[in-house]
């Protein structure tokens, strides 16, 4: 902690950052942010590079069981049957026995159930727009239109554009309305909503990696290492690290989300708490206290020292985060703010020819925690990446 302490204040507060990686949780993430933000920086990037503005624009608004509600779905970026099983099975069921029309732009792929494969590049989402595609139609005629959009198509440098496309599609197609919500966005990691939430996203005067002095990975093992400068500090906190690991010049070792009582958002905007299963091994501890320690010892204490105190902060911030509904419930967006999402999205450039392929690379190794474990090795030697 004191080597880590030293190298963050060695350097003016602009020139370090902070990445989160897909298994970060609400809690650590809180405490880094006001840390990072304390010293000076407000670059901390979480795992989807989307704005945090309005939060119908970022979570699947329809939630999964609304997708039994749905008569169309187009689906943008996105192979649900390897991004989200569960979401896969309801749409299933829906084609199976209701008949429902789903379209697809993006990797034409065995989704299990009968689809329109409309294209592979982001032409196929434009003449959805202007008319020229006979499914423009049926998403247009249809009372509860979905568009859902996966993380293939926004976390690319021309994401915006493309996800102002698909926005401008859900608008046309009348997807949000009183009482249904029917743009949504697939998140393929279990920190992103909840980054999201919390506002970790790069601020004013973030800087690129690549002038960056001291860079703190937050389980971010797909963060744009190869941009960093030669010279680059690197602190890694988390678990089962791999890239982020090799490249460390220090490692905090943190807590599996199995080894810690913390707070995660789904991509339907459900807040879920872990238990506490076992311990963390070794000198391992929980990440949001590690932060703490951290903030003591550079002088920039933060203002909780507790569990609960954290928890508050994070209330403060999303009071949906309480988690004081008897039960785990989605916190819906209003109708408004949903229609607003919709109405600030202007294309500022024309997207790219290439093709959109799907977020996951690898079924069975999406993460450190998989990446590291045998018998994932073993089923991607038997079965492949089934991608």
């Amino acid at each position: 902690l004191e080597a880590a302490a030293s190298a963050l204040a060695s350097v003016p507060g602009t020139s370090i950052g902070a990445f989160a990686g897909p298994l970060a949780d609400v809690e650590s993430l809180v405490a880094v942010k006001d840390l990072f933000n304390k010293l000076g920086s407000t670059t901390t990037v979480g795992p989807a590079r989307l704005s945090a503005d309005l939060r119908p624009s970022y979570l699947m608004n329809s939630t999964i069981a609304g997708l039994e509600e749905a008569d169309a779905l187009l689906l943008v970026g996105s192979n649900p049957r390897i991004e989200a099983p569960l979401v896969n099975s309801r749409i299933r069921k829906m084609v199976r026995h209701f008949d429902l029309p789903v379209a697809s732009v993006g990797p034409a792929a065995d989704l299990t159930y009968e689809y329109e494969h409309l294209g592979a590049t982001s032409d196929a989402v434009a003449k959805l727009l202007d008319d020229s595609s006979a499914f423009g139609k049926v998403l247009r005629d249809a009372e509860k239109p979905v568009v859902l959009v996966g993380m293939g198509a926004l976390n690319r440098p021309d994401g915006e554009a493309i996800g102002a496309l698909a926005k401008q599609i859900a608008k046309k197609c009348g997807a949000v309305k009183d009482s249904w919500n029917g743009f949504g966005v697939l998140q393929t990691s279990g920190a992103a909503a909840g980054a999201l939430d919390i506002g970790f996203v790069p601020g004013p005067t973030a800087k690129p990696m690549s002038e960056l002095r001291v860079v703190y990975l937050v389980g971010a093992d797909d963060a744009p290492l190869k941009e960093m400068s030669p010279g680059t500090f690197v602190i890694y906190q988390g678990h089962h690290g791999d890239a982020g690991a090799s490249v460390a010049d220090l490692v905090l070792p943190g807590a599996a989300y199995t080894e810690k009582s913390a707070t995660y958002v789904s991509t339907e905007g459900r807040v879920q708490r872990t238990s506490r299963a076992l311990g963390p091994p070794g000198e391992a501890r929980e990440d949001w206290s590690i932060v703490v320690a951290l903030s003591i010892l550079l002088g920039q204490r933060l203002p909780y020292e507790s569990l609960p105190a954290l928890r508050d902060r994070m209330a403060d911030i999303a009071p949906h985060l309480a988690l004081l509904q008897p039960e785990v419930a989605v916190q819906p967006a209003s109708t408004e703010m949903a229609t607003l999402a919709l109405d600030a999205a202007t294309q500022t450039a024309k997207p790219s020819s290439a093709p959109l392929v799907s977020a996951v690379t690898n079924f069975y190794m999406t993460d450190a925690v998989s990446r590291a474990s045998t018998t994932m090795a073993k089923c991607t030697q038997v079965f492949g990446t089934r991608v």
